[in-house]
């Protein structure tokens, strides 16, 4: 594919690849009247928004893992969050784009590996997978323990305790607590990533190209938008979670929606008080809406320094929240909620003829990678499942997938234009949904004699991608700590 196509420019685009975490894919100005997105809006009405992505996991490190290989959980062996991480040697499209003649530079969260421990001394991990330039910014909860450019800045200013003794306290009251950060705004984690990648770009020369990869910590819990944020976004104006899908059936396979509430906090099932559903979605608008003002200030440099005519920018969530809906907050579970993400593609050419485009068609969140690297005129180097999105720009009704998948332990999710099925780890269908008839998920027909046939041709279908393998599973490396220099 030659870069070319997608703008005026002979040049080969900068790449920019901005995601959040835990992001609604509902969570867009573009989409609800709720949210407030005006950067990410604009990018919208110059671009291309697939309105059916979903993760191939409802959790962060598989999800990301999947990211950056092009290979499902089940193909890694990483099925949720764990102490383990991708072996250095792993093929990444990362690496295809740096061999294409790019500057590549990450800032921000990447959970490829534990998000614990010395980040700093672990860099040479990201420099293997592509990276020349890298600045680590985990999680918000492992911020609390992690070494980190950010956390020593935090520490150095008198910060870092702060930050700790907030989460200690909150954490202490409920897990689901809104509460502002005690941080100021200009030191949040948000900020911090958004200023870094924003002072790379400033420093690059415009006659090379580069790839920048942006990754936001926010909006995951804690639900701790600042409070110049905070105070902007009414509670009363979120909308009211939605229910369970009904279950239909008399009796019925048990899956992750039955078995709740589960030990770990991730898959948390809470009773929650009459309008905190709202406040929760209204801290995540807040949090979203402080990223989308450091995206704009980076859309600002670029046309400052005249590389916005020759960038290409995607824009994506690893996974959703619950966010109250079906009485669960977080995510790990296969509901639209958790499972659907937001994914923005927006070009030169695109924004100069102000396209407005809508995509339907199912797409999983790793086929960013094939995606950048085509825009780059690279090569995927390495066996993988992920597709490239360039036909489906070109030609938006074109074949694509019939399925989109999403795994987590050791379960399943098919998802389609009409179907959605989940399986159990007995490989049982525990929830089947009419997403044509049905798209609210009000009704769980699994189980349901009328649609059994349906139900056994779509469990047939995932039981066999279980089996399956793209070619080349990456090793696991159980302590990649020990691996990494600290010298």
């Amino acid at each position: 594919m030659k870069p070319s196509s997608f703008g005026n420019s002979q040049k080969r685009p900068n790449l920019l690849l901005v995601h959040t975490d835990q992001q609604r894919w509902d969570s867009l100005g573009a989409l609800s009247s709720w949210a407030d997105t005006p950067c990410l809006d604009q990018l919208t009405k110059g671009g291309t928004l697939f309105t059916h992505a979903i993760t191939n996991s409802p959790v962060c490190q598989p999800a990301r893992t999947s990211l950056i290989t092009g290979l499902l959980p089940h193909e890694l062996g990483i099925w949720n969050n764990g102490s383990y991480g991708i072996h250095f040697d792993t093929p990444t499209w990362v690496q295809s784009i740096r061999s294409a003649g790019y500057e590549t530079a990450v800032f921000g969260k990447t959970h490829w590996f534990p998000c614990g421990g010395d980040l700093i001394a672990a860099e040479p991990l990201l420099h293997s997978a592509g990276f020349n330039v890298v600045n680590e910014v985990p999680g918000p909860r492992a911020l609390q323990r992690a070494r980190t450019h950010l956390t020593e800045s935090w520490d150095a200013k008198g910060l870092w305790n702060d930050f700790r003794m907030d989460y200690e306290s909150r954490f202490q009251e409920k897990e689901h607590l809104v509460r502002p950060t005690p941080l100021p705004t200009g030191e949040y984690y948000d900020s911090y990533v958004g200023d870094c990648a924003l002072e790379w770009i400033q420093k690059q020369n415009s006659d090379n190209p580069w790839f920048c990869y942006v990754s936001f910590p926010g909006p995951h819990e804690p639900y701790d938008a600042p409070e110049e944020y905070a105070q902007r976004i009414n509670p009363s104006d979120m909308p009211p979670p939605r229910e369970a899908p009904k279950v239909l059936a008399s009796e019925k396979p048990q899956g992750k929606l039955d078995s709740l509430p589960h030990e770990d906090h991730y898959h948390g099932a809470v009773n929650l008080e009459p309008g905190e559903a709202q406040r929760i979605r209204a801290d995540q608008v807040a949090s979203v809406r402080l990223i989308d003002d450091k995206i704009a200030a980076i859309v600002e440099e670029l046309k400052n320094t005249d590389q916005w005519e020759n960038t290409i920018v995607v824009f994506a969530s690893d996974h959703g929240e619950l966010g109250g809906d079906a009485g669960l907050i977080f995510k790990c579970c296969f509901l639209d909620s958790a499972l659907r993400v937001p994914l923005l593609i927006s070009t030169p050419a695109s924004r100069e003829n102000q396209i407005n485009q809508r995509i339907h068609a199912p797409v999983e969140w790793r086929d960013i990678g094939p995606t950048l690297v085509d825009f780059a005129g690279g090569q995927m180097n390495h066996p993988q499942g992920a597709r490239s999105l360039v036909s489906l720009l070109e030609d938006s009704n074109s074949d694509f997938r019939e399925f989109a998948v999403s795994e987590i332990d050791e379960e399943i999710c098919l998802f389609s234009r009409q179907w959605k099925v989940a399986l159990n780890q007995q490989g049982e269908c525990y929830l089947l949904i009419n997403r044509l008839d049905d798209p609210e998920e009000t009704r769980n027909l699994a189980a349901l004699p009328d649609y059994q046939e349906i139900e056994n041709h779509l469990t047939s279908i995932a039981q066999n991608i279980l089996k399956t393998n793209s070619g080349g599973a990456a090793h696991l490396l159980e302590d990649p700590w020990r691996s990494v220099s600290t010298g």
